[in-house]
């Protein structure tokens, strides 16, 4: 898992978007064996988001969120302290990220920010308002017809990385929200 981390860092967006899926898969597996370790390398993700730990990795939240995915009986130890940085820069768009991909185990663990999910659904920026929109759906499912019909038509264009073809791609928030 350590060398995966390195590759947070990595210069192209590709080998870190990999490495942030990579990170899941790797933890669901050792965490059969130690979950320990997974519980160390998710704490010293949550301290690179740290201003204090010098060595700030911009996927952390996104990183730290697969591992949650890949290892779901630790979001509820773990969701809270991550959605802590949802308002803090260089982290809002990866902590959103991160959100919509814990929903999709755990919703409870994130309900607690519906009313924020249901503002950021008006915020500018398209990352926010796809992945608030992802997140809410999980966390509400009787909201999902009203998102859909509020922000399926949204133009507004966003770079992903999509799981499913291991690429990162050009969509919209309206495409996002449908593929739910």
């Amino acid at each position: 898992m350590e060398f995966l981390v390195g590759l947070l860092s990595h210069r192209e967006d590709l080998v870190r978007w990999r490495a942030v899926e990579a990170l899941g898969i790797a933890a669901a597996v050792r965490a059969g064996d130690d979950a320990e370790h997974v519980r160390e390398r998710l704490r010293r993700l949550v301290w690179s988001m740290n201003h204090e730990s010098g060595n700030l990795v911009w996927l952390a939240p996104d990183a730290a969120g697969e591992i949650l995915v890949g290892v779901p009986a630790l979001a509820s130890e773990y969701s809270r302290l991550i959605t802590s940085f949802i308002n803090l820069e260089p982290f809002v768009d990866g902590v959103h990220r991160a959100v919509a991909r814990i929903a999709r185990v755990d919703p409870d663990c994130v309900a607690f920010l519906a009313p924020y999910l249901e503002h950021a659904l008006s915020r500018p920026e398209p990352m926010i308002r796809a992945h608030a929109a992802l997140a809410l759906g999980h966390v509400d499912p009787a909201r999902r017809g009203v998102i859909e019909e509020r922000l399926s038509r949204d133009e507004a264009r966003l770079e992903v990385y999509d799981r499913s073809s291991g690429s990162i791609v050009e969509t919209t928030v309206g495409r996002i929200v449908l593929s739910r």
